[in-house]
């Protein structure tokens, strides 16, 4: 009986040994490599998957579509325009920008100089155009992005500085450091396919200098990446990047390798889609009605509902997502949505979509329990008719416009309204499970 256990856990062994992959720099980019990338935007799904860390993670991103793509073409150093700074073995050089910067502070052709072996993957200059000079800016402590092997569990820093001088301009330097965590690994799904991979973590913290003249200033920043690396892909099957704000980390750039796409097909259907639904078509006057949006992610919203006699309540707007309203008045009401996002809008109407009710006899206690206010305007004071047994049981709220509560009071028929600047409020009055609403206008 032992032997065949002995053979399950060689097995399971070997599977655990190959599906933690190590990363060498026979893994990095070559010389001649071209390489595809498709950039887009972190959604909401794809926000909930990356933080995922730990042994054997499958994170799952075949949603994502692209909103533009890039090939990066990696030259030998000696064909460049810079070349000539950046000579030797196993160098080359990749067009970054076709331009950066803007007015006298704009450069062309900014390259960036790479160089790998055995032991790591490293940046060691910069070549740009300024005013038409080729110009290098060397590392005096080279960026050591990757140091061989990487595999899950390894931890490693290390420190950068990187300088230029502009001609009748002054001076830019950027001296930091970097730490590398392989915080996972697993499996990873993307439109380019399935590998298994480890994620590293990159956290890279600089001071950013301007120097002019006899002045300097100094900016600090930390920056993030998460990178999901695959044995012979060259580049990170997908990267999420961003920087720290208030010691929060917001995403700015997610970057996948990927295939030709038609851009302008993946565009279109990047464009908002509208629909929407609520929590009751048939309420009662005074009842709270929630709006449900079953539009695309990161949208914005805007509802329209007619006629106007509602209100939103409980901290909700008409760009709130799920806004919650209140029927003030027998009837149809109309409701509109409109959701935009970067691609587009779109928006839908539902005419006579709800049917707001008056209340109903089941739920009244007694004939006399519609009430009403006056005077209407008001001034200082507010009488309430609602009869006198009924009225010591009650709890009156009143609200603005805006559906915040702005006085409250129970068991009175007159109320001090005093305090209230002149504008248009709503009175709710609640006696066990019967509720009801009216409007009313302060005015002096």
């Amino acid at each position: 009986m032992k032997q065949p256990i002995t053979i399950t856990l060689l097995l399971l062994c070997s599977f655990l040994n190959y599906a933690q992959i190590r990363i060498t720099g026979d893994d990095m980019p070559s010389v001649n490599d071209t390489l595809r990338l498709s950039e887009t935007f972190l959604d909401s799904t794809s926000a909930a998957i990356y933080q995922q860390s730990g042994a054997n993670v499958e994170w799952n991103f075949e949603h994502l579509r692209p909103i533009r793509q890039s090939v990066k073409k990696y030259e030998r150093a000696i064909n460049t325009p810079y070349g000539f700074f950046f000579l030797g073995f196993n160098r080359y050089g990749v067009l970054q920008l076709d331009s950066l910067g803007v007015g006298q502070f704009q450069f062309r052709e900014v390259y960036q100089y790479f160089k790998s072996d055995s032991r790591e993957f490293r940046v060691e200059g910069i070549g740009l155009k300024f005013q038409g000079v080729p110009l290098p800016a060397y590392y005096s402590d080279e960026d050591e992005i990757y140091q061989f092997p990487l595999e899950f569990e390894d931890r490693d820093s290390s420190t950068f500085a990187f300088g230029i001088n502009l001609p009748a301009l002054g001076s830019y330097e950027s001296v930091g450091y970097r730490i590398n965590e392989v915080d996972a690994w697993g499996s990873i799904k993307t439109p380019f396919g399935e590998f298994d991979c480890i994620r590293v973590v990159s956290d890279i913290v600089s001071t950013d200098s301007i120097g002019v003249a006899e002045f300097k200033i100094g900016i600090q920043n930390v920056r993030r990446s998460y990178k999901w690396l695959a044995k012979g892909v060259r580049v990170p099957i997908l990267e999420i990047e961003g920087n720290f704000v208030a010691e929060r980390f917001i995403p700015t750039r997610v970057r996948y390798r990927d295939n030709y796409r038609d851009i302008n097909d993946v565009v279109e259907n990047l464009a908002p889609s509208v629909a929407f639904e609520a929590d009751n078509l048939t309420p009662n006057v005074g009842d709270t009605v929630r709006l449900i949006s079953n539009s695309s992610d990161l949208t914005l919203h805007e509802w329209t509902i007619n006629p106007s006699t509602f209100s939103y309540v409980e901290n909700t707007t008409a760009n709130s997502r799920n806004p919650i309203v209140i029927f003030e008045e027998a009837g149809d009401y109309d409701l509109s949505l409109m959701v935009t996002n970067t691609f587009g809008s779109a928006d839908t109407t539902e005419l006579a979509y709800i049917t707001a009710s008056p209340i109903s006899s089941t739920r009244r206690i007694s004939n006399r329990l519609e009430f009403e206010v006056f005077p209407n305007p008001a001034t200082d004071e507010l009488l309430l008719y609602l009869d006198d047994i009924s009225i010591q049981k009650a709890t009156i709220n009143i609200y603005n416009q805006l559906g915040q509560l702005v006085q409250q009071a129970a068991g009175v028929n007159q109320l001090n309204v005093s305090e209230l600047v002149e504008g248009i409020y709503f009175i709710e009055v609640t006696l066990g499970t019967w509720k009801n609403i009216r409007s009313f206008i302060i005015n002096r």
